[in-house]
């Protein structure tokens, strides 16, 4: 519900969800979307991959959230208006996957400067999306 809520705050087109997730008629979810889950378009889809490539078929510039051996620091992606982006974030206890890393054009990670290593999904999305935002209005 949190993430309706985010991504609809920071004018995002769709939000995409894919595996199995919670559906958009679960009571919590309801509640924590608030009206959000109206206004917001979204999709449950099984395939990563095939989303992927649909995204990338439609111009988008696929971007990771995860820490890896090849991600930039979010405040260094150096977006511009006009980019199309998609945000792949990943699940809370496992993150994005191996194979998804490989299909995404960047991989971006957030700066964390105290002791834990980890955000939860919704808070790692409002400060990404925020950044992302900023970054395509400059």
């Amino acid at each position: 519900g949190m993430i309706f809520r985010i991504c609809e705050a920071m004018g995002v087109r769709e939000l995409i969800f894919t595996g199995v997730t919670q559906e958009k008629t679960n009571r919590k979810l309801l509640r924590a979307a608030r009206s959000t889950i109206k206004e917001i378009p979204s999709r449950w889809v099984l395939s990563t991959q095939e989303i992927l490539a649909e995204l990338k078929d439609q111009g988008y510039e696929l971007l990771g959230l995860e820490i890896t051996n090849k991600s930039q620091d979010i405040r260094e992606l150096g977006l511009r208006k006009g980019v199309k982006v998609a945000l792949l974030v990943g699940a809370e206890r496992t993150g994005v996957d191996e194979k998804t890393l490989l299909a995404l054009d960047r991989h971006t990670h957030i700066p964390m400067f105290g002791k834990n290593l980890s955000m939860n999904v919704a808070t790692a999305l409002s400060i990404a999306l925020f950044e992302i935002v900023r970054q395509l209005n400059a």
